[in-house]
């Protein structure tokens, strides 16, 4: 038992060592005092150099491993992280549309009259009653890619085919004046070196970047895999093609599981020329061979078969999201900043997939930058909906929503009696109702990334299917459809 004495009625214990003992650790007390204040010393030195720029922490995020990227004097120390609920992906002060359903126009009964007796393209389908005013509008704004849709209502207007919008708007985008402007997709101005870093470092931690590129193409994984190193991204893969254009090549994706063995190219050609069968016969071939040729095919499979693999790849990586480019995007200076100031200061919280690049883009702004997507009802389901929103150049995915989002895609493309929902642009913008799709309109110039060309790869991978074939493949189709009807 311990002796103790009192001071003020305190009871304190009786000293523990001698004082010989006692002496010594006063000076192991000396030593850690001062090995402490070095510490101390040391501590704020560090913490001077961290509020002058030398180093930068990314947070926001749980740490499970860290790694350092060098920028010349600077080392951003990045978080990986398989806690990604912390991580700032969206606005969540930034109200999304509760109801999304297709959505179709009300105009006054004397338009609604008049443009459906409006003469109509002769490359159009006939069907039911069409907005022959809204069909030209779509024709125009397919050719007039950078026009916003007030623009491209003035240009059909002003040939007669439909009404000015200064009296009846024709709306392809709700509340159009908040994102559908050429001025939105300006460079920005005044980004500082330092916020430049910490965006690349950004889309390192945590995006995954893919290219769909055909192996025979190696002219564009060049010029794409340059212009990823020119802006600062290092980290990209490239996922190849599907090539359709030799023979027995659908036999064989449809064997390797690419495209259902169950889907019938015979049937979806067939029930394709029908939609067009008040066309000339050379309108009614090369409609049916745009959707259908086995270019088209081979897009639709390779972009399911990307979107397999991106997800793969980004959930062994541990990054929350997915970009998969196609090979003719061209990406702005400043696509970095951009993207990361898109995804944490501007995108509502229920996003699942956004194009960085929208062609005629059908819905309503949201978003200075972001029109959220609605499925046309101004064209019948059975045709997909198949009105605006064009074009996969840069799309941006949740990582947690591809799977449901590929699922989807998978069971409308491959739908034989449906067969305007084979290309994956217009399947996409179909299920609008059922996946939180927004997407960049193409107006903003040069907004995130631009087309490097014009020119469509899948058409003239149709027509060289076509050529290999050494028959139309109209006339090949038939001659397989009657092969089959003798055996049964």
């Amino acid at each position: 038992m311990l002796e103790s004495c009192t001071e003020n009625g305190v009871r304190f214990p009786e000293p523990l060592f001698t004082e010989e003992e006692s002496s010594q650790t006063v000076s192991s007390n000396r030593c850690r005092r001062r090995a402490a204040a070095a510490g101390s010393a040391l501590l704020f030195v560090a913490g001077v150099f961290f509020w002058c720029g030398y180093t930068k922490i990314y947070r926001g995020v749980s740490i499970s491993t860290l790694y350092e990227v060098p920028w010349e004097k600077h080392h951003v120390i990045l978080a990986r992280t398989t806690n990604l609920s912390k991580l700032q992906l969206c606005n969540s002060s930034q109200a999304a549309p509760r109801l999304i359903t297709p959505r179709s126009f009300h105009l006054p009964l004397m338009w609604q009259e008049a443009c459906r007796r409006v003469r109509y393209p002769t490359n159009a389908w006939l069907g039911g009653e069409r907005n022959w005013c809204w069909v030209w509008m779509m024709q125009q704004c397919y050719w007039h890619r950078d026009y916003t849709w007030w623009e491209i209502q003035e240009v059909v207007a002003d040939g007669g085919l439909a009404p000015h919008p200064r009296n009846v708007p024709i709306p392809g985008l709700q509340n159009a004046g908040l994102c559908d402007r050429h001025d939105h997709g300006k460079p920005l101005a005044n980004v500082s070196l330092l916020e430049k870093r910490a965006a690349l470092a950004w889309v390192e931690a945590n995006v995954a970047i893919h290219v769909l590129n055909l192996p025979s193409d190696t002219a564009k994984w060049k010029a794409i895999s340059r212009r990823f190193l020119e802006v600062g991204i290092k980290n990209f893969t490239r996922i190849p093609g599907i090539d359709m254009t030799g023979r027995g090549a659908l036999q064989k994706a449809q064997q390797e599981g690419w495209v259902p063995k169950s889907w019938n190219h015979s049937e979806a050609w067939t029930k394709t020329l029908k939609m067009f069968k008040s066309s000339t016969a050379k309108e009614q071939h090369d409609k049916s061979l745009m959707d259908m040729g086995m270019g088209t095919i081979g897009c639709a499979a390779a972009h399911l078969r990307a979107m397999k693999r991106a997800k793969a790849h980004a959930e062994a990586e541990h990054k929350p999201l997915i970009i998969i480019f196609e090979d003719d995007a061209r990406i702005e200076d400043d696509f970095a900043v951009k993207l990361r100031r898109l995804v944490e200061q501007e995108v509502p919280c229920d996003w699942d997939a956004i194009s960085l690049m929208s062609q005629c883009p059908y819905g309503v702004c949201v978003t200075p930058h972001l029109a959220r997507i609605q499925p046309d009802g101004n064209e019948p389901e059975y045709r997909c909906y198949h009105g605006g929103t064009y074009g996969f150049y840069g799309m941006l995915y949740r990582t947690s929503s591809l799977g449901f989002i590929r699922s989807r895609l998978w069971e409308i493309m491959w739908d034989a009696s449906r067969p305007s929902c084979l290309p994956v642009d217009v399947a996409m913008a179909s299920i609008a109702n059922e996946v939180a799709y927004y997407a960049v309109p193409q107006t903003q110039l040069p907004g995130f990334l631009r087309e490097k060309s014009s020119f469509s790869h899948r058409l003239a991978l149709n027509h060289i299917a076509e050529k290999k074939s050494g028959a139309s493949l109209e006339s090949s189709l038939k001659g397989k459809e009657r092969e089959r009807r003798k055996k049964e």
